[in-house]
């Protein structure tokens, strides 16, 4: 079992039932994608084990893209602020895992190269064993 894939299909489920805006999990993102949507980004995973269990601490990056033409950061930051809603502090159910922590630990927002595009980025900090 991977821990990896089954952290992301749990965010990815969470997600989807917690906020509107479209979230992307796996692929790529359509052209005709309407203006506000989050893809679930880059992970790490390390080690957490004892001496009687087997463990992983988890790094989870979330993307958010406002790719309308608004000039302002609200949407985006928005959103942002629901997803934190959604998974900071979250009782999350990882398949074959007992999830011990869930917390943000850093965010950040700016503006893409194209000028227009308001960018937020989150990353989420996940421990966990395995059941």
């Amino acid at each position: 079992m991977s821990w990896e894939w089954e952290l992301q299909v749990a965010i990815y489920t969470k997600l989807t039932a917690d906020i509107t805006p479209l979230v992307y999990s796996d692929g790529g993102v359509p052209d005709n994608v309407e203006s506000l949507y989050v893809v679930i980004g880059n992970d790490t995973a390390i080690e957490w084990d004892t001496d009687g269990s087997t463990g992983f601490e988890s790094t989870v990056t979330i993307h958010t893209w406002d790719t309308g033409s608004s000039g302002s950061y609200k949407l985006c930051k928005e959103l942002m602020g629901n997803i934190y809603d959604s998974l900071h502090r979250a009782s999350l159910t990882v398949t074959g895992y007992d999830v011990v922590g869930i917390d943000q630990e850093l965010s950040e927002s700016f503006i893409d190269a194209d000028g227009l595009t308001r960018h937020g980025v989150q990353r989420f900090r996940i421990f966990a064993r395995q059941s």
